[in-house]
């Protein structure tokens, strides 16, 4: 366990050289995070042809396109829980190596040994499709052979981008409504480490780099899809989803699916979930469902730190390895 800033907190744990041959040294992850457990995903989890991971940074859509992805597998009106549908890969081997200490998470993901993932089947219903979730870089998937095997096997990733300065804000929330991070600053303390790649899953800008160039080396198997266009047109973003996965959906079955993931609907279904989690003694996370808007950033951004955010997008867009993807503009 490392501490980012001796004054302000922010735990997490860090991949290191010799940790591992499959270690991708300097990358940070959640505090909960058991390192062996990760790392053994990447060497074993063979990735299979009814496999949909949704990977996005954190607080880039991740539980909308959960929310979402399960929807169309199910169907509109089916009951989903999107965080324990599609399950984070990371965090279920975590818990399941904690054991008896994983029972104070407050990650709706179910614990999971590797070996336990490894020997799931196809599953009968969910459209024959299974869905999960992770924060990792394409360098650190959390599966054997990264994006390329997954385009080998057959399996889908559908990613999630978000403008960065609208992503560092919601990022900074999420962060203070967690108390394991042990985080006590404000915004400037927060990005000042959010610039630094000292917060979950490292650097937003080589996150995406990474993703992009998968995208762009395996098209039909890697979907990128941005949080602006979920606000802008929600049904057409789902019906990318729903042709992506292969999945033949009426015009009123995206409807259907666009009107529950809605974010004034899935907070109150959150609400729910909560009320009867807490009734049963278990621990929820303040306030997930927080503003769901776009250019929220402007209302803490100085002019100056603006540049700094922009230069470091604009060196990304320019790389002839982004493959023609950029940002939103919010």
């Amino acid at each position: 366990m490392k501490l980012a800033d001796p004054a302000c907190g922010y735990k997490y744990v860090e991949e290191a050289d010799g940790d591992h041959p499959l270690a991708c040294a300097g990358l940070v992850h959640p505090f909960d995070f058991v390192l062996p457990a990760v790392y053994e995903l990447r060497e074993k989890l063979a990735p299979k042809p009814h496999d949909v991971f949704i990977a996005t940074y954190p607080k880039c859509g991740t539980t909308w396109m959960q929310q979402i992805v399960m929807l169309l597998l199910r169907g509109g009106s089916a009951d989903v829980n999107p965080m324990a549908d599609a399950p984070w890969l990371e965090m279920s081997v975590s818990r399941a190596a904690k054991g008896s200490a994983a029972m104070k998470s407050l990650s709706s993901t179910p614990p999971r040994d590797c070996a336990a993932l490894c020997a799931l089947s196809a599953p009968e219903g969910d459209s024959g499709r299974r869905a999960w979730k992770t924060h990792a870089t394409a360098e650190a998937a959390p599966w054997r052979g990264g994006p390329a095997a997954a385009a080998a096997a057959g399996s889908k990733v559908v990613v999630v981008c978000r403008n960065p300065k609208d992503a560092a804000v919601s990022m900074l929330h999420h962060t203070k409504n967690i108390p394991g991070f042990g985080f006590s600053g404000g915004w400037d303390d927060f990005v000042a480490l959010f610039l630094r790649g000292k917060v979950e899953s490292s650097s937003i800008w080589p996150w995406h780099r990474g993703w992009w160039e998968a995208a762009a080396a395996h098209p039909s198997t890697v979907l990128v899809v941005h949080f602006e266009d979920l606000k802008r047109d929600l049904k057409a973003a789902v019906g990318r989803v729903a042709a992506h996965l292969g999945l033949e959906r009426s015009d009123a079955e995206l409807e259907a699916v666009a009107a529950r993931s809605s974010f004034e609907v899935m907070k109150a279904e959150a609400a729910a979930r909560d009320a009867e989690t807490l009734k049963k003694g278990g621990s929820i996370k303040k306030d997930h469902f927080r503003e769901g808007k776009t250019g929220g950033w402007r209302e803490l951004m100085s002019p100056e730190l603006q540049r700094e955010f922009d230069e470091k997008t604009a060196a990304l867009e320019a790389a002839a390895a982004a493959g023609g993807h950029a940002f939103r503009a919010v």
